[in-house]
């Protein structure tokens, strides 16, 4: 099931979880226009194993979970480095991780690493060259 692309240098995130729309409309408030929100029923339920191979870099997945405030811990998966490597980033925190996500300033694995913290210094390339 291919997923949409993100609008922009916006981060895909999918509603995987319909069983409180109050909640979701919540979760999408606090996300405003910095993500590319997909509420669409195909995804119910969806997890991280279905969601392996997809042509995205990233996602991050808005489970029951993370659509509890206040903090909306979302659900990063990495689909590409470290695929199916997952972290919860709460939402205070979502706009500036899926920022250093899409410029390539950050990979998942330098927040599972180092926290929420920003990164410092140039991106390695998987050569390990700068």
């Amino acid at each position: 099931m291919p997923l949409p692309r993100p609008n922009g240098l916006t981060s895909l995130v999918l509603r995987t979880d319909f069983s409180d729309d109050v909640a979701w409309e919540a979760l999408r408030e606090v996300l405003g226009v910095e993500a590319t929100c997909v509420d669409d029923r195909r995804y119910d339920g969806v997890g991280v194993p279905e969601l392996l191979g997809e042509d995205l870099h990233h996602v991050f997945l808005a489970d029951a979970l993370a659509q509890r405030g206040p903090e909306y811990p979302l659900l990063a998966l990495d689909l590409e480095d470290l695929v199916g490597a997952t972290l919860r980033v709460p939402v205070a925190v979502f706009a500036e991780v899926s920022a250093h996500l899409n410029s390539g300033a950050a990979e998942l694995e330098d927040y599972l690493c180092g926290g929420f913290s920003p990164p410092s210094g140039p991106r390695r390339s998987s050569s390990g060259a700068p």
